[in-house]
């Protein structure tokens, strides 16, 4: 089940990036990954899911707008800025890359 939510999951970012899907990598930061549940998720249902590295990339995409504190969750790696690595971190995470 993983191996095919994470094809799907490529599939995707290489829509949005324009790239081959056997272009994109997962990596898990070198750390044991794991979800931050501290905090809410993207979508406000308190359960990180892909749907959340969705609405990222959405948001990014320009296709829909967020509040301030769905952009506080979508910069889920911290660094300030809401950008494909945090779809792809939380992508990463859930499909066991960690």
């Amino acid at each position: 089940m993983a191996a095919e939510k994470l094809a799907q999951a490529r599939e995707i970012f290489a829509r949005h990036l324009h790239a081959d899907p056997r272009e994109i990598v997962f990596t898990s930061g070198g750390s044991e990954a794991e979800i931050d549940t501290s905090k809410m998720t993207v979508n406000g249902d308190d359960e990180w899911t892909y749907l959340d590295a969705m609405t990222i990339m959405d948001y990014l995409a320009g296709n829909i707008t967020l509040t301030a504190e769905q952009i506080e969750a979508a910069d889920y790696n911290h660094d300030g800025v809401v950008s494909y690595l945090d779809a792809m971190r939380i992508m990463d995470v859930l499909a066991g890359n960690g």
